[in-house]
């Protein structure tokens, strides 16, 4: 499984380093399958490996997919607000002429380039404050015949607006219990690559010598400076379900 593009770019080097070493050796590892399922015990805990690597992608997708989601719908809904409360203020206006209101009028002189120039905690408070004009004569609105659904939808895309404008706070508290779900699976895969899988394909070195070279590559696809330490390993004793 590859990680989005958009995912990368929000993972720092160091995870892209160790994601990207996993993947490829899996990939390795797959490609030399007959040499895998020579050890039934090795085949095993590479599925084991997998599971562990699919579940530290799937973190860091939904980190980057949730913060995403919450950006384009808050700009989404930005401008459904702006087209549907620009609509209201300008039939607020309207009555507050039919009546000779001044004030209401001038109360309703909001250009929508004013309404797009705001910042969403700005937007919010104009929406408010236009609500808060048409809720003190409603019934007057409606008998000069504005729908009061549209009163209802300004009102909803409002609570939207101020629902996401908390939700990245929200999805930061989240990410700080994924972050630590990542930094543990990313300890658990370094160790069983270091205790586990490295042993294992030092000990088919000469079995199965393409398999060694190949592997040792991929072990390497990592940032600047960091040491394999597959070599010399002790291969683990394979559990034949017999306890001691």
């Amino acid at each position: 499984m590859n990680l989005a593009s958009t995912t990368r770019k929000k993972m720092n080097k160091a995870t892209i380093s160790k994601v990207s070493m996993f993947q490829t050796v899996v990939a390795t590892l797959h490609e030399n399958q007959t040499a895998v399922n020579s050890k039934p015990a090795f085949a095993s805990a590479l599925q084991s490996f997998e599971t562990r690597l699919a579940e530290l992608e799937q973190l860091l997708n939904d980190q980057a997919k949730d913060l995403k989601w919450i950006a384009n719908e808050k700009a989404s809904t930005r401008e459904k607000a702006i087209e549907k409360v620009f609509v209201l203020v300008k039939m607020i206006r309207a009555y507050g002429g039919s009546i000779g209101d001044v004030n209401l009028e001038a109360k309703m002189k909001i250009r929508k380039t004013d309404l797009k120039a705001l910042g969403t905690v700005g937007m919010i408070n104009s929406i408010s404050f236009v609500l808060n004009e048409a809720g003190l004569i409603e019934a007057e609105l409606v008998n000069f015949g504005i729908d009061s659904s549209l009163i209802n939808e300004v009102i909803v895309l409002r609570n939207k607006l101020i629902s996401l404008n908390n939700a990245p706070r929200l999805a930061l508290i989240s990410r700080k219990t994924q972050t630590a779900r990542i930094a543990s699976l990313e300890r658990d895969l370094l160790d069983d690559l270091r205790t586990t899988i490295d042993p294992f394909v030092e000990m088919l070195h000469d079995d199965f010598p393409t398999l060694y070279a190949k592997f040792a590559v991929a072990r390497h696809i990592v940032k600047p400076g960091y040491k394999s330490t597959f070599k010399n390993q002790t291969p683990p004793e394979p559990d034949d379900g017999i306890s001691e």
